[in-house]
């Protein structure tokens, strides 16, 4: 039982393993309000048969109404690190939502479009993030084309699917 329990523990992703935890179909939950289960961003990949690895990404982007943009972007792991290439086909692809409401087709195009033109210098960039732990905290951080982000750290934790959590803003209560 004992040697069962070490086999466990030692096949278990580290918290900052970014690629093994993901692996193991966890969430990855940024700027968490752990009392209303809710997240700015969640993050969550799935690998196809073939190895490549496909994340699918809902970022609040608007706090009045509450709006989310969910996309669907490949991704690639550099090191410790997963990285995608911004692509305006991918965000033309995009779900934007608000109340947890999709918009319909003709108002969620016009914004994606507003959405590609803000976008539009980091195009064929590449992105990576990578989490650490920073005072005790584990955080996210990026780097657009190898350079550090000029955006700070932002507070992450790993969720489980089905667990409850979501895209809303910190102050807003789930729906009972």
């Amino acid at each position: 039982m004992f040697l069962m329990f070490l086999t466990l523990v030692a096949a278990a992703p580290s918290e900052t393993d970014l690629a093994g935890q993901l692996r193991n179909g966890e969430l990855l939950c940024i700027k968490p309000d752990e009392a209303n289960k809710s997240c700015d961003t969640i993050d969550r990949v799935t690998v196809n048969p073939d190895g490549a690895m496909i994340e699918t990404s809902e970022t609040l982007f608007s706090d009045e109404p509450p709006t989310a943009l969910e996309i669907t972007n490949p991704v690639s792991i550099e090191g410790d690190a997963v990285c995608a290439v911004v692509d305006m086909a991918v965000l033309r692809q995009g779900i934007v939502r608000v109340n947890g409401t999709p918009l319909p087709l003709d108002a969620n195009a016009a914004l994606i479009r507003t959405l590609g033109e803000i976008l539009k210098p980091a195009e064929g960039h590449t992105i990576c993030e990578r989490l650490q732990i920073d005072a005790g905290q584990l955080v996210v951080t990026a780097r657009d084309n190898g350079t550090p982000s000029p955006y700070a750290a932002r507070p992450v934790r790993w969720i489980s699917a089905g667990a409850g959590w979501r895209v809303a803003l910190p102050s807003h209560k789930p729906a009972s």
